[in-house]
């Protein structure tokens, strides 16, 4: 038995050393939550803490003491506030904001360490993913691989020159493309020999829909990719009134997204043109959750972040403010101090006092045939006058000592103080 211990300890050990570093990888992660603006996204944080929290990767959403949602954050200033509240040292601090434009939705996660301080930031973008789903995915992304390092600028990084964080694969293995225009339209014909010229000349020579219908619903444009993978479905409906309706099907989310070309006094050259460059607009639309690294974003998605001061964490910050050390505040070490000194001095004043009554009549004695008596009783008042004095001292400051602190008492009661800001996670 004794040798099986020596065999197996110093594998223990190597393993303990290895894991370490992962299990504090794999720490508690503390979600602040994600902001529009100013306001908090609260479906969204719970839809994310659940996708994310398993038994090796706790999630929780922090909350105020009253059990609301915390105001609007970001950074390093969240993580302050988070350590004045529940001195937390270690795990991780999450959370995020979204810029949705008119096409383009725009996303600045970050995960701060509380252990070593350091912060990594997730820019991304994406064109036609769900809210919930984008953000759990961006979350998920940064958890997994955070890139520590300095702030960002307002410039969303994918945008910059050689990102390098985000070339994650310029495009996605590529599945067939199918091409249908259908309609009563009568440039039904040039416009279908026009889009597959576009097509191919873009190297994507498309394949023919067997499937006719007048309108394609998904379970048709399923239909239509069964046995396939990453195909996608470029349709054109041409209708009578000179409208062409398209649209972009992608197999591998179940997506569409559509443009519509209105041209009723065109010419056929003209409505095929305009039909061309929303085509080239529908090519390069994301379907995915994380769009940075498939391609050059378009130019919406490069616009910077707004940088915005919530009047909310404002006052949260104010009160974090009212709550330091500055603030007129009696602590209980202040308090026994003020009331030991005044009650010591009191104390050995009329322990002195006493010591000079005792000793006094020990103190007769004959000096050149005189006697002298009582030659402490002098002092012996004198000290206990000073006693009397102290006491009058120690008596009024214990009770202003005491209603300090039920003053101060009451106050931490009823103004948040550090330990009120957050609740702090178990």
């Amino acid at each position: 038995m004794r040798m099986l211990t020596r065999s197996i300890l110093p594998v223990l050990v190597l393993a303990s050393l290895v894991l370490s570093p992962v299990a504090r990888a794999q720490g508690r992660v503390h979600l602040w939550g994600f902001q529009r603006g100013c306001e908090r996204l609260l479906d969204v944080d719970r839809f994310v803490e659940k996708k994310l929290h398993s038994s090796t990767q706790p999630v929780g959403i922090l909350l105020s003491p009253n059990g609301k949602p915390l105001p609007p954050c970001q950074g390093e200033k969240c993580a302050e506030l988070l350590r004045r509240s529940c001195q937390a040292g270690d795990g991780r601090l999450l959370g995020g904001q979204v810029v949705q434009g008119r096409n383009v939705t725009r996303f600045r996660l970050w995960l701060y360490d509380l252990s070593t301080g350091q912060i990594a930031y997730q820019d991304d973008y994406n064109q036609s993913y769900d809210l919930s789903d984008a953000f759990a995915a961006q979350a998920k992304a940064l958890i997994d691989r955070p890139n520590f390092g300095p702030a960002l600028g307002a410039r969303p990084l994918y945008c910059s020159a050689g990102a390098a964080g985000y070339d994650q694969g310029a495009a996605e293995s590529r599945g067939p493309l199918y091409l249908t225009v259908y309609g009563e339209g009568k440039h039904r014909a040039a416009l279908h020999a026009a889009l597959q010229q576009q097509l191919e000349s873009l190297g994507r020579s498309p394949q023919p829909v067997t499937v006719e219908s007048k309108t394609y619903t998904s379970d048709i444009l399923e239909k239509i990719v069964t046995g396939q993978q990453n195909a996608r479905i470029l349709g054109a409906q041409v209708k009578k009134d000179g409208k062409v309706e398209l649209f972009f099907f992608d197999q591998k989310t179940g997506l569409t997204t559509d443009k519509a070309v209105s041209c009723a006094d065109c010419d056929r050259d003209t409505l095929i043109s305009q039909a061309k460059q929303s085509v080239s607009e529908l090519l390069e639309h994301c379907f995915g959750a994380r769009c940075a690294g498939n391609g050059q974003p378009p130019v919406e998605a490069c616009e910077p972040f707004p940088e915005q001061q919530c009047p909310d964490l404002d006052a949260m910050l104010g009160s974090s403010s009212s709550a330091g050390p500055d603030q007129d505040h009696l602590s209980p070490k202040t308090a026994r101090l003020l009331k030991g000194l005044a009650w010591g001095a009191f104390a050995a004043s009329a322990a002195a006092s006493i010591g000079l009554a005792i000793a006094n009549p020990l103190t007769s004695r004959d000096v050149q045939d005189r006697r002298f008596d009582n030659t402490l009783a002098g002092p012996a008042v004198a000290v206990a006058g000073v006693s009397i004095g102290l006491l009058a001292v120690a008596i009024p400051t214990t009770v202003i000592v005491n209603r300090a602190q039920r003053s101060s008492a009451s106050n931490s009661a009823l103004v948040p103080g550090k330990s009120a800001l957050i609740q702090c996670p178990n």
